[in-house]
């Protein structure tokens, strides 16, 4: 459990050249065994994270990322496609040395992080924070969800982690992760590894 202080962790602030050569930042505070990754929401900046990096910092080490033409990275010319962009998270993580961690995105971070995982399996991933933002909220409007490919999980080597969004978890459904397979209301299931 995290004590609260009144002290707060130093944030520094950190740029790599991605495979692009284009020039991204990131913030970083505390050091430790366990990091946790922060991803910002659509035209914000790492900084939004000031607190959270300040505080969390105290006992994890904690980096905020900067995603390309947000925040202090460079502005991009060149297209902010989804595979580029995870292609920059990928050298993110990479340039900061980043080996097991949490990845946290909020609002359009969480579409991209749930993206990142999808794309490529991260071997150093242990958990994932999903922060404010709409996922299932086509459902509520009556459209289908885009189909998303994904092997069925096996016992002992995946599990299937239901998400719902607050306005699509009306009714007895709430969001489970569990080892058997979606319960199939109001949802959108990931099939994922098993965290350790």
């Amino acid at each position: 459990m995290m004590s609260l202080s009144t002290s707060a962790a130093p944030v520094g602030s950190k740029f790599f050249t991605n495979r692009d050569g284009l020039r991204l930042h990131y913030l970083e505070a505390g050091h430790g065994q366990e990091t946790i990754v922060l991803v910002p929401g659509w035209l914000m900046p790492a900084a939004v994270f000031r607190l959270q990096l300040e505080a969390l910092g105290e006992q994890f080490r904690v980096l905020a990322f900067d995603p390309r033409s947000h925040g202090q990275s460079e502005i991009s010319n060149e297209s902010h496609d989804p595979a580029r962009r995870m292609a920059d998270m990928e050298d993110f993580l990479t340039a900061a040395g980043v080996g097991d961690y949490v990845l946290a995105g909020w609002s359009l971070g969480v579409l991209e992080s749930l993206d990142f995982i999808e794309r490529k399996a991260q071997p150093g991933l242990r958990g994932l924070i999903l922060i404010d933002n709409s996922i299932g909220e086509e459902l509520r409007r009556g459209r289908r969800p885009a189909t998303r490919s994904a092997a069925a999980p096996t016992p002992g080597n995946a599990s299937s982690i239901c998400v719902t969004s607050a306005a699509a978890s009306s009714g007895p459904h709430r969001p489970r992760t569990s080892p058997r397979p979606c319960c199939g209301r109001r949802c959108r299931c990931l099939r994922a590894r098993p965290i350790s």
